[in-house]
């Protein structure tokens, strides 16, 4: 009923709903006063009714909100890594105001090619710092138990298959376990 709704609308709040998509938000808003107002007559059909569009109103608030949200965290990562393409934050801001103005499919569009431009250099960015481990590591891989070789091995196929993440966090952790051996 209208808890559910209110949760699904805190949620859309949340990820920025109000302010990114606005028009939905409202909607959202709207069904649920009318459900409110059609439980106090009692008319439970209705209530029902208009809860359930608010429901899905609230729903699809929150997903068109996510997009620029998950535009917005890859940013902060690059940014994080000092590593974001100086183009990035404008389109950034123009699929933001898109957004704002209720222009969703120019919002999403904008906001997916943020995400991919910006995930692309936080990649960048840990393909170079695996880079660096595998040229430490690689002098001393002779010396390496069998596990570690094949930590080892596995960090170097997802460098190579341009997995910058996946190959810095196994080369991490392989680092981990030879720091204390290595002087």
């Amino acid at each position: 009923g209208t808890a559910l709704m209110e949760r699904c609308a805190d949620r859309a709040e949340r990820v920025g709903a109000g302010q990114f998509a606005p028009e939905r938000f409202r909607q959202a808003q709207g069904h649920l006063k009318r459900a409110e107002e059609a439980l106090a007559i009692p008319a439970y059909r209705e209530a029902r009714r208009e809860a359930e569009l608010a429901r899905e109103r609230a729903i699809e608030a929150r997903a068109s909100a996510e997009v620029i949200y998950r535009a917005q965290a890859a940013v902060r990562e690059a940014a994080n890594l000092k590593n974001l393409p100086a183009d990035t934050e404008v389109l950034l801001q123009h699929a933001q105001q898109a957004a704002q103005r209720g222009n969703e499919a120019r919002a999403h569009a904008l906001a997916n090619q943020v995400t991919e431009q910006a995930n692309a250099a936080v990649n960048q960015s840990y393909l170079k710092q695996a880079w660096t481990l595998i040229n430490e590591i690689q002098p001393v891989k002779e010396q390496l138990s069998p596990a570690q070789l094949s930590l080892f091995r596995s960090a170097e196929q997802a460098f190579w298959q341009d997995d910058g993440r996946k190959a810095l966090e196994l080369l991490q952790k392989l680092d981990t376990e030879l720091a204390p051996r290595t002087p």
